[in-house]
């Protein structure tokens, strides 16, 4: 129910889309959502495409437009793959806090310390290198096997300390 929710919301937004475009014999209009550090390279690209013949007009959006504003994640490579976690349930909005970078420290250290075996740790890291490879085109999958590798590399640390290999070492 909850990915059916999920695609419904999508189609939603899909729909609603038409209602920020809007056009005349000689003109047309687009409404839209770019972040602030690509508001140059847009207006260049589009200067270069369309030349003079098309007006980008930057907005300062209300407090009342917070709610509707998509969150940008500018997180670093290593963290990335832990933004999977915030699309599983509702990711933050505009100006709140992206909790992507305390998970990726978090999940790692927690999977590794229950777990904490140096057999499981080379089987899941078995599974997700073999995920990553066979299915690395699908993004949901790479980014799962980037974490699943990362908690493995914690698991088998975490199995060395307790001295564990499949059970008592």
């Amino acid at each position: 129910l909850s990915a059916l929710k999920v695609v419904l919301e999508d189609k939603d937004k899909e729909i609603r889309a038409f209602s920020n475009f809007g056009h005349t014999n000689h003109t047309f209009m687009i409404s839209g959502w770019v972040p602030e550090i690509y508001i140059k390279q847009t207006k260049d690209l589009i200067r270069d495409r369309f030349g003079e013949k098309v007006v980008l007009a930057v907005l300062k959006i209300s407090p009342e437009e917070y709610g509707e504003a998509p969150a940008l994640y500018a997180n670093p490579r290593i963290v990335k793959p832990f933004e999977f976690f915030n699309q599983l349930v509702s990711p933050p909005n505009y100006r709140e806090v992206d909790p992507s970078p305390l998970i990726a420290f978090f999940f790692p250290f927690f999977f590794g310390l229950m777990v904490g075996d140096i057999g499981y740790g080379l089987i899941i890291l078995g599974i997700a290198l073999f995920g990553r490879f066979k299915f690395g085109d699908i993004d949901w999958i790479k980014s799962l096997s980037s974490v699943l590798i990362i908690s493995a590399i914690s698991t088998i640390f975490f199995g060395f300390l307790y001295g564990e290999f499949f059970g008592n070492f």
